[in-house]
């Protein structure tokens, strides 16, 4: 384990190059905790790749922790519907912040504490929206819940705040250590331990 629980650790963070298998992780513990019968009520959402026919990637779908709810949160421009010249654009992706804010901030907005939030990602295509931004911050100082979140590595400056809190614990997932059990293992003993002085 990188470092030791402390009662300063309030929240976790996952990082890693694209591709690492971030979303991956924080999927899994989150399948773990909803398994559990006496678990703390899960919020928020995750992000995931849309493949076209070619199995190319066409953009990113924001999905519900049940998998059931996918909203298009950015596409390229062939695959956009209405004209691409009025989104904002992150690479070759426009993105669709109206339609992101709509679905993802009820998601994690009037939440129950004590709980567990879950958000993929706090990333570049999720801060054009100034709302997300705002409701980050938030949730990093509501009491009584866990955030647990996907960041990227490269440095974001609203990230890069993030990151320095003294009470969130940085996890690095590689192409090396994501496969097996160990990162799985290690986050969920960090939430347990988290999880104590919540309940």
């Amino acid at each position: 384990m990188a470092q030791s629980t402390s009662a300063t650790i309030r929240h976790i963070l996952i990082t890693g190059e694209p591709g690492a298998g971030k979303t991956t992780l924080l999927r899994r513990v989150c399948e773990t905790l909803l398994q559990q019968s006496q678990q703390l009520p899960c919020y928020g959402f995750y992000t995931e790749e849309v493949r076209g026919n070619t199995r190319s990637r066409i953009g990113f779908d924001v999905v519900t922790l049940d998998g059931k709810s996918h909203t298009p949160l950015a596409r390229t421009n062939e695959h956009t519907t209405s004209p691409s010249a009025t989104f904002p654009r992150i690479g070759q992706y426009n993105v669709f912040v109206d339609e992101f804010e709509r679905v993802a901030l009820p998601l994690i907005t009037d939440i129950q504490t004590p709980c567990i939030c879950f958000i993929d990602e706090i990333g570049k295509m999720e801060l054009l929206s100034s709302k997300f931004k705002r409701q980050i911050q938030t949730l990093l100082d509501k009491p009584n819940m866990i955030l647990i979140a996907t960041i990227p590595i490269k440095s974001v400056p609203c990230v890069d705040t993030i990151r320095r809190r003294k009470d969130c614990h940085l996890i690095t997932v590689t192409r090396e250590n994501r496969f097996g059990m160990t990162l799985r293992n290690e986050l969920m003993i960090y939430i347990e331990e988290l999880k104590k002085d919540i309940s």
